[in-house]
Parts: structure tokens; C-alpha cells; sequence
């Protein structure tokens, strides 16, 4: 005998809720394999970023779009480096950088790059990551 879409519903919500190992396994690897995707990337990208503008009342005009059109480029646009989008975390895993940390989320103020790019700017100017990388080049060719 068909169900309704009613007693379907209610019959997935009791599985959901007796087996949330198994819920939680196929979110998992569903989502891992959509975030490795530029379209999924660009969607996750977006999402944290305009959770942030929001925390920090901050401007927010970045589209997913305009997210997905620098995946596509697939190079860094602060090193050059190309991105690598499979790894969901690393060195060259994509990452959206404010130009100055201050401003909002705007095509004029916002650029791909790599995490390490970023994370190494942190909430600095590019003259900063500048200064203190060509200390470190130098103090690492002294070494070697």
C-alpha cells in the first residue's frame, strides 16, 4: 500500500533520529565531495564570508559568482601560486582575502588567494607581509 508524503516524512524523521551515525556519514561525505567542486567551494567561500561581514557589521557585496569566476582562474591573485581546490584545508586551498582587513566584502577590496597568503596577512596591510617575507628570505639564504 503507498504512503502519503506524510507518513514518509514522519517514517524518515524516526530513521534520521535512530540512526544519526549514518546521517551524519552521508552528510559528511556528500559535503566533502560538493566542497571540492569550484561551485560548492564558491558557495562555502560566500557563506563564511557573509557570516563574518554580518558578525563584524561589515559591508557584504561578494557574489557566489563572482567567487566561482576566480576558482575558475585557479591562480592566487596576491602570489601568483596556483589554488588548489581538492584540499579543503592547506597551504593552496583557496581563501577569500580582504585587501584591507578594515573594509567590507566588495569586488573593489576582495581577491583569491592562498590560505597561506592569508593567514600570513592575517589583518594586515600587504606591505607588512612584504616586510617580514623578504626577512625571512634573507635570513633563510644566510642559512643555507
Amino acid at each position: 500500500m503507498a504512503q502519503t508524503k506524510e507518513e514518509r516524512v514522519a517514517r524518515n524523521k524516526v530513521w534520521r533520529q535512530e540512526n544519526p551515525e549514518k546521517v551524519r556519514s552521508c552528510y559528511t561525505k556528500s559535503a566533502r565531495a560538493r566542497y571540492r567542486t569550484q561551485k560548492g567551494r564558491a558557495s562555502a567561500l560566500w557563506y563564511m564570508a557573509r557570516t563574518r561581514a554580518k558578525k563584524a557589521d561589515v559591508l557584504f557585496m561578494i557574489t557566489k559568482e563572482w567567487i566561482e569566476e576566480r576558482l575558475i582562474g585557479g591562480v592566487c591573485e596576491a602570489t601568483g601560486l596556483p589554488l588548489d581546490i581538492g584540499l579543503i584545508k592547506g597551504p593552496y586551498a583557496p581563501s577569500l582575502d580582504r585587501i584591507e582587513p578594515s573594509a567590507g566584502y566588495t569586488p573593489d577590496n576582495c581577491r583569491m588567494t592562498i590560505t597561506a597568503f592569508n593567514l600570513g596577512k592575517n589583518r594586515w596591510p600587504d606591505d607588512v607581509l612584504a616586510h617580514w617575507a623578504k626577512a625571512f628570505l634573507q635570513q633563510h639564504d644566510s642559512a643555507h
